[in-house]
């Protein structure tokens, strides 16, 4: 079965206050190997790149409607290839 197709974020950001104001939180993260580097994918579906990595103040948005089987491949594709759950 294809996957829908994937709606391209503008290239925006979201405070980490507002991201929780808005329900949502991070689901599960692909970091870059060293780990200094990461993208996380919301429980909502926006595929995200957290500034700084830990502790973040912001999210750069770069995929929204995102499933886990397309931004896995996203964060691949990116060299993200370490996945790691978010809880």
């Amino acid at each position: 079965m294809a996957e829908p197709p994937v709606a391209s974020g503008e290239a925006d950001e979201i405070t980490a206050e507002e991201l929780a104001l808005s329900g949502d939180r991070e689901r599960v993260r692909w970091y870059a190997e060293g780990g200094e580097r990461c993208v996380a994918l919301t429980q909502r579906g926006l595929l995200v790149e957290p500034v700084p990595t830990f502790g973040p103040r912001l999210y750069r948005r770069l995929a929204v409607d995102v499933t886990f089987a397309v931004a896995g491949r996203l964060a691949e594709a990116r060299g993200f290839r370490h996945l790691r759950d978010a809880s």
